[in-house]
């Protein structure tokens, strides 16, 4: 939040020639730790809360507590990024009208807009891309964790301060549950994700000598999954370099299959605006399936 506001917010300012208005704050200490770090890893627990079975989170845990040998996928990771496949890919923006969401969280029982929009888009992007029933999927975001570290960052603060969260079911349970199912692991995942005991042991694993982003992906096993980028809160349209406000707003690069870029609707009202990149076929397919559920 703190780096769009400066990148984007703050750098419109001195192009008008206007003062900041919130200078970014560079300190550091607040991650600081007088103990040594234990060393941690990323694996997937079955979820036990809020009666939902056949799924997993992926969550933090001190190496001591593991047991076995977590296989590691040579090829998990390159299908992810970026596929061997070379399919022409096509990039598609889909608008979610605020009835139509209030219509899925109704459906779903999702606690807000980004979790029921998220429900039905994993669901019919993992539909579209005819994932073999037994097969894994995934459902991966990134939760800002500034008001919830101890003590809660200044909004000012200027660095990352992101929580990574990461779901694992069944292509067949997630496709042919109701949507409350996705919406129920979705909520699951952002709670694990955004409690204390993960944030300090992400901050453990961060200062760890041996951590590496990519082995923390690759243990997860990503082939098929929606990658959640961005969020609908951050309002695009009021940016304003000096030759007035932006008539439309895109991500430059998509090349992940399947992600879902969320923004807010340059009508500035509660609508979300969901972006992907897909084959042009299964793209069609989402075309058709994304809305016709909630009419």
């Amino acid at each position: 939040m703190a780096r769009w506001k400066f990148v984007l917010a703050s750098w419109a300012e001195c192009s008008r020639g206007i003062p900041i208005s919130k200078p970014p704050q560079h300190a550091r200490t607040v991650f600081k730790r007088d103990n040594q770090s234990p060393s941690v890893s990323y694996k997937a627990h079955d979820v036990i809360s809020n009666g939902i079975s056949g799924a997993k989170v992926f969550k933090f845990v001190s190496e001591n507590t593991c047991g076995g040998n977590v296989e590691k996928p040579a090829e998990a990771l390159q299908k992810w990024m970026e596929p061997k496949r070379k399919t022409e890919v096509i990039y598609s923006t889909f608008c979610f009208a605020e009835d139509t969401i209030q219509a899925l969280k109704q459906r779903s029982g999702a606690s807000s807009s980004f979790v029921a929009v998220a429900a039905q888009f994993w669901r019919c992007v993992m539909r579209a891309r005819e994932v073999p029933q037994e097969e894994a999927v995934y459902f991966g975001v990134l939760c800002d964790c500034r008001g919830r570290v101890k003590r809660p960052l200044p909004p000012t603060y200027f660095g990352n301060c992101l929580s990574p969260g990461l779901a694992q079911t069944t292509a067949n349970k997630l496709i042919n549950s109701d949507i409350s199912f996705a919406a129920g692991v979705i909520e699951e995942v952002i709670n694990f994700c955004t409690s204390e005991e993960q944030i300090n042991y992400l901050i453990d694993w961060v200062e760890s000598p041996d951590r590496d982003i990519l082995n923390l992906l690759t243990e997860a096993g990503c082939v098929y999954g929606t990658n959640t980028v961005s969020s609908p809160r951050f309002p695009l349209y009021e940016i304003n370099y000096g030759w007035g406000k932006p008539s439309d707003v895109h991500i430059a690069t998509m090349h992940k299959i399947g992600i879902m870029f969320l923004s807010c609707a340059k009508d500035g009202g509660k609508s979300i605006l969901v972006s992907t990149c897909l084959p042009q076929h299964q793209m069609e397919v989402v075309h058709h399936l994304l809305f016709v559920s909630v009419e």
